[in-house]
């Protein structure tokens, strides 16, 4: 890049990004079926400057917003930051309950719902098209909005998810996150979200006030990646290699974990959620795995309100196939 276009280190970049970064990402975005223009989305540095961006602008002191529980703790971590009351909907095999949302939203009126619909993190949970539905028609209804969080659609191992919420959103309800750390490159820190109207002119205003825009070099980096059919054989062979290494863990946990413990199968993303009994705490666990060189993510960092401390997150994304089999094998014998 620097050698075709060495200007590009002594110019400013767009502080809404590089447009033909947009304009490839748009085209990237409708192979999913989410149709945008360049002219609503704004590149962020990672979608974790997202959720900081639009909690900056939309939630103050004693705002109320829903999350899931369990939940990315990135996110929790922000809405706190900015005096938040958080709220929390339990989530179970289809995601966060649309029943016990309902009750709150009512009850509260909250300025945000926070989800992961997809592969759900940490439980990998996929929501199913109704629900998302009904998740919209219960912001509409309230005049709340949704951010949804999609750090990996991409990665499915066998059936493509549902559409995203954002593309059933036809009252702007929805602010749609797309990080490209999970499928591309966690050192880029380039990510993209997608919003309209007078929620899209607010963020970019926010997006100025924070860092006037995110570096050029690394978005003009990418953009020949993200438009060849290099991207799409990427994604495939990911999604290969992560399912070896999913299967390669619940077959260990099948195998050496005790009875008493069960975990969620993923149909995609870089996690097993476990339970545990509910007299172990996995911070303990978490000392004693050290001292073994292991680390996982336990469940008690997952959950914004009422702490469940008999959960753990393993991320199978990064070890080799060997490292995997010595790493959970070892986490079930320390069970």
């Amino acid at each position: 890049m620097l050698s075709e276009n060495p200007k590009v280190l002594s110019q400013y970049g767009e502080i809404q990004g590089d447009k033909a970064l947009r304009e490839a990402m748009v085209e990237y975005l409708q192979r999913m079926d989410l149709p945008t223009s360049p002219d609503n989305i704004l590149v962020t540095s990672g979608s974790q400057q997202g959720i900081d961006l639009i909690a900056r602008t939309f939630v103050g002191p004693g705002d109320v917003v829903v999350m899931e529980a369990p939940t990315y703790p990135g996110a929790i971590d922000v809405f706190r930051e900015r005096g938040a009351t958080i709220l929390t909907v339990p989530v179970d095999s289809d995601g966060m309950r649309v029943d016990l949302l309902q009750n709150l939203c009512d009850k509260y009126k909250p300025k945000i719902i926070y989800t992961v619909p997809t592969f759900h993190n940490p439980t990998g949970a996929v929501m199913p098209t109704k629900r998302r539905r009904q998740i919209l028609e219960i912001a509409k209804s309230t005049q709340c909005l949704v951010i949804e969080d999609d750090p990996w659609s991409e990665i499915y191992f066998e059936r493509k998810p549902p559409a995203s919420m954002k593309s059933l959103d036809k009252d702007g309800h929805v602010i749609y996150l797309k990080g490209l750390s999970k499928i591309l490159a966690p050192g880029c820190r380039i990510g993209i979200l997608a919003a309209s109207g007078s929620i899209f002119k607010r963020l970019l205003a926010a997006k100025a006030n924070t860092d006037l825009g995110s570096p050029l070099l690394t978005q003009k980096a990418i953009i020949p990646f993200i438009t060849s059919k290099r991207m799409m054989d990427h994604l495939k062979k990911l999604r290969t290699a992560l399912k070896i290494r999913c299967d390669l863990v619940l077959e260990i946990l099948s195998q050496h974990s005790p009875e008493e413990v069960s975990w969620f199968i993923p149909k995609g993303g870089l996690n097993v959620w476990l339970t545990l009994p509910f007299w172990i705490n996995t911070d303990h666990l978490l000392i004693e795995a050290k001292k073994d060189q292991i680390t996982f993510l336990p469940g008690s960092a997952c959950y914004p309100t009422e702490q469940e401390n008999h959960h753990l997150r393993l991320s199978f994304s990064y070890m080799n196939e060997q490292q995997l089999t010595q790493g959970v094998t070892t986490i079930c014998n320390l069970l």
